[in-house]
């Protein structure tokens, strides 16, 4: 578990930078936490519960489970990700994740419970996203800009409990980029 009210913290299972490869096979990533809420003067990460990257990585036959993003504009309970180009998510499973906002912000925004995809192109084929939930929206699955391609995947189960305008993609929220979906939602 990774806590903390006043510095920046993003992947409390795995952290993976820049020029770095991460592949997760046949593993399990599960029961991780990254918080850092509190009372703050500046806006602090807590993205990636499981795993966040800035790298190119591969998840495969694993599974990413009851792992917690918690921050200012929180991104990714299971997994996130930030100006990747070669993401690769097969025969794995995202189950149980959850993202929660930061609530002394009043503008807080917390986004995807099991994967979130900024500014990455990805390829997730064969896997089950379910049972995931987001504070606000997009509960399984949160892209914004990039190249995704889900095949042969499950999205079920997963939850956006926000209100009003943050609300929207309980299973998926797919924005400003290029998709193509070949999968059960």
């Amino acid at each position: 578990t990774t806590t903390g009210t006043d510095a920046n913290g993003s992947g409390a299972g795995i952290y993976n930078d820049l020029d770095a490869v991460l592949t997760v096979e046949n593993s399990i990533v599960d029961g991780n936490v990254i918080d850092v809420r509190g009372s703050l003067s500046t806006s602090v990460d807590g993205d990636g519960g499981g795993i966040f990257s800035r790298g190119p990585f591969t998840i495969r036959d694993s599974t990413i489970s009851n792992n917690i993003a918690a921050g200012s504009s929180a991104l990714g309970g299971g997994v996130a990700c930030r100006d990747v180009t070669n993401v690769i998510v097969e025969r794995s499973v995202l189950r149980g994740n959850r993202v929660e906002r930061n609530a002394d912000i009043a503008s807080d925004l917390a986004s995807a419970g099991g994967i979130s995809l900024a500014r990455c192109d990805a390829l997730i084929r064969d896997s089950v996203i379910d049972a995931n939930v987001s504070a606000d929206e997009s509960g399984g699955i949160h892209t914004f800009v990039g190249a995704v391609i889900i095949a042969r995947t499950t999205i079920s189960n997963n939850r956006a409990t926000g209100s009003g305008a943050f609300s929207d993609g309980g299973g998926a929220s797919l924005g400003n980029g290029d998709f193509v979906v070949d999968s059960t939602i």
